[in-house]
């Protein structure tokens, strides 16, 4: 059994949680959907994890090796930032 902590959790419309180096904040909310923006700050090209849930789902335990197909991996270069949509 593997386990895998993510770099960025959001958990419903209001939790989100980093992990990582990376800095993460929450642009829009439009039903399930959640935009983020998220930040590299170091001087090093990074691949980050994020896991998305909706309270509903965050209830029931995930599987064994849940991150292979629930973690969104996402790079991003040195000092840049990047906009993503997640599903809840």
């Amino acid at each position: 059994m593997a386990l895998e902590i993510p770099g960025i959790y959001v958990r419903g419309e209001k939790d989100l949680m980093v992990f990582d180096h990376a800095e993460a904040r929450v642009i829009k909310i439009a039903g399930n959907k959640v935009t983020l923006e998220i930040i590299n700050p170091t001087n090093m090209d990074a691949t980050y994890t994020v896991m998305a849930e909706s309270e509903d789902k965050a209830v029931k335990p995930l599987g064994d090796n849940a991150f292979v197909d629930r973690f969104i991996p996402v790079t991003i270069k040195a000092g840049q930032a990047k906009k993503i949509t997640v599903t809840l």
